[in-house]
C-alpha cells in the first residue's frame, strides 16, 4: 500500500474499505466540554447523485472542545484523487444540506488539524451529532465524492 500526500488531506492508496458506513459514534468524554466524534465515508452514501466507486473511502475522527470553541480532527481518503474540498454539513442522513464547518488543508506530516469555530455551531454538532455529515469533494464529483454521518 503507497502513501501519498496532497494538500489538505492524506491519501492513503490501496484497497479500498468496504463495510458498514458508520464505525464510531460520538461520545461525551471524561470532560463535559469535549464531545467525540467519528464517521466512515463513503460513495454509496452521497444522495441525490452518485458518488465515488465503491473503492474510495475515508475516515473522519474529531474532538469538540467547548471551552476552546476548537475543532480538531484528523480526516483520511482511500482511492480518491483531485481533492478540492471537504466540510460537515448539516443534514440527516438522506438529505442534503449546506455546509457549516469548512475542514481546513491538514498538513503532509499527518498531524492533527484544529480550527476556530462558531460556539453556537460546535454546541449543535454536539448535541444533534447525528443531523450532520462530512461530505470530501473532488474534480471529478464538485458535489461529493464520498460522505459519512455523524455518530450512528
Amino acid at each position: 500500500m503507497g502513501l501519498m500526500h496532497k494538500p489538505g488531506i492524506t491519501l492513503v492508496c490501496g484497497a479500498g474499505l468496504l463495510g458498514a458506513s458508520i464505525v464510531a459514534a460520538p461520545a461525551a468524554l471524561a470532560d463535559e466540554h469535549l464531545h467525540a466524534l467519528g464517521a466512515s465515508l463513503f460513495g454509496a452514501n452521497e444522495v441525490g447523485h452518485q458518488g465515488a466507486g465503491e473503492d474510495a473511502s475515508g475516515d473522519f475522527s474529531g474532538e469538540i472542545d467547548m471551552e476552546t470553541g476548537t475543532l480538531c480532527y484528523y480526516l483520511e481518503v482511500e482511492e480518491l484523487d483531485g481533492f478540492t474540498a471537504a466540510h460537515i454539513h448539516k443534514g440527516k442522513e438522506g438529505k442534503n444540506g449546506p455546509p457549516v464547518v469548512v475542514l481546513e488543508l491538514t498538513g503532509e506530516d499527518g498531524e492533527e488539524t484544529c480550527a476556530q469555530v462558531d460556539g453556537e455551531v460546535l454546541a449543535a454538532i454536539a448535541s444533534d451529532h447525528e443531523d450532520y455529515y462530512v461530505n470530501v469533494h473532488t474534480s471529478e464529483f464538485p458535489a461529493g465524492a464520498i460522505r459519512g454521518q455523524l455518530g450512528s
